[in-house]
């Protein structure tokens, strides 16, 4: 069965222009909001959206990589303002080091747990986006494969008990596309580029798969006219990259999962 997941930044897609405005702390910080306007502010919908039961409803926010983000309080709100806003599930980029440890938010896994039982309680998945940095576009496939593989297999060893999706890598059509092209064309991505790509991609995957083979993955682009990226994909799936979606980000960001 297909499944759709829809991803908005936060506040953005409610409705309810005029409680965002009241309640968001700041227009950069998409996903800290005060506490004192928070707790006198509640989001209510004259008509809560009836869905589907393949279509999931989520935030993005970044509670991993930014500080701004890290004190309790504030994932507390982050929350309470998913739950206000009808949402299930909180996508947010990782980064982590060779083996799949974190680098941010402290580095250390207790930090992560707090995030992690916070959405459990308030019955939240959590969409973690991997983005394994630096990915040097030297490496030779069998490299960018064992990279790819584990590191994967090292987060979603560590820290995947309660995720189902993950996205591997982030706008990886941003380090392949040619320069000058708009991206709608096989022909604008750098062959080469590419192929450590999606070698990375498919060691990732099984990395992935290796630590819980129910999970599934997915690969996004950085925007709506990248379809050479999307049909790279498609052409490299026959042989190599094996996946359960693909991602599109644009205004609203949108996960198809096969």
């Amino acid at each position: 069965m297909k499944r759709t997941i829809i991803i908005g930044l936060i506040f953005v897609l409610t409705g309810c222009a005029s409680a965002v405005s009241k309640i968001a702390k700041n227009t950069e910080a998409n996903a800290i909001v005060s506490k004192k306007r928070m707790d006198d502010t509640t989001v209510n919908f004259e008509n809560p959206p009836v869905l589907a039961s393949n279509f999931i409803w989520g935030i993005n926010g970044h509670p991993v990589t930014s500080p701004d983000y890290w004190e309790l309080s504030a994932m507390d709100l982050q929350v309470k303002a998913l739950k206000q806003l009808q949402t299930t599930m909180y996508r947010f980029n990782v980064v982590t080091d060779l083996n799949g440890g974190l680098t941010h938010y402290k580095k250390d896994k207790t930090r992560w747990d707090e995030i992690s039982s916070r959405c459990k309680n308030g019955t939240i998945k959590i969409l973690p986006v991997l983005q394994f940095k630096p990915l040097g576009t030297t490496l030779t496939l069998d490299e960018s494969y064992q990279a790819g593989r584990k590191k994967a297999y090292g987060f979603a060893k560590e820290y995947g008990a309660d995720i189902d999706y993950y996205e591997i890598g982030n706008e990886m059509d941003l380090v392949t596309i040619k320069d000058g092209d708009d991206g709608s064309q096989i022909d604008h991505y750098h062959k080469d580029q590419f192929d450590i790509v999606a070698a990375y991609f498919n060691g990732m995957n099984d990395g992935i798969k290796k630590a819980d083979p129910t999970a599934k993955t997915i690969i996004n682009g950085a925007g709506s006219s990248r379809w050479g990226f999307l049909n790279c994909l498609k052409k490299q799936m026959s042989r190599m990259i094996s996946l359960d979606g693909i991602g599109i980000l644009a205004v609203a960001l949108m996960r198809i999962l096969m």
